[in-house]
């Protein structure tokens, strides 16, 4: 919750293997998750394609501060 809602370390992705993501937006609901977290992640969680599973780690890409004007959210 605190990883997808914070508003100054703006999560863009979260790569993850699909079984994972399945498994964390279901422990999600069951412990009564706000919808609009539930959403947030789902939006953001996702398996790479073209790579390996991320079925044993995470990598989350940030977005730029808003005071960087020269960074380059991809």
């Amino acid at each position: 919750s605190a990883l997808v809602n914070d508003p100054e370390a703006r999560v863009l992705q979260l790569f993850v293997a699909t079984p994972i993501r399945a498994r964390l937006l279901a422990y999600a609901a069951r412990i009564g998750a706000p919808a609009s977290t539930r959403d947030r992640a789902a939006s953001v969680m996702l398996q790479p394609k073209k790579a390996l599973p991320h079925d044993n780690h995470f990598h989350v890409r940030i977005a730029c501060p808003k005071s960087d004007k020269a960074c380059v959210d991809f």
